[in-house]
């Protein structure tokens, strides 16, 4: 039996659970439409004077190359500036990211 991976919904909301739970400040980037801004992350906080930039992905899934390469773009630029930005498919992926910050 093949085993249901979570929507990128699920694992955000699973994620941004995890961040209250840990005092993290952050709030989710709705973005798309007519005035949306291709490349910039779901999920944007800040922690001990540094922002964090986290683009949340489907576990799996494959993002379209033109738009993979603008995320990417967008978390390097946030690393360059001095922040702490990651893909994240999980809470740990989110935990293993941040854990050098605790």
């Amino acid at each position: 039996m093949k085993v249901k991976q979570p929507s990128e919904k699920e694992v955000t909301k699973e994620i941004r659970r995890f961040l209250y739970f840990k005092r993290i400040f952050h709030w989710k980037v709705y973005t798309g439409g007519m005035f949306g801004q291709t490349g910039v992350c779901d999920l944007v906080g800040c922690y001990k004077g540094r922002i964090i930039a986290i683009e949340v992905k489907r576990p799996g899934h494959k993002t379209e190359p033109k738009r993979l390469e603008k995320q990417k773009k967008f978390l390097a630029d946030v690393r360059s500036a001095g922040g702490v930005a990651f893909f994240a498919e999980s809470v740990q992926d989110v935990i293993n990211n941040l854990k050098e910050y605790w």
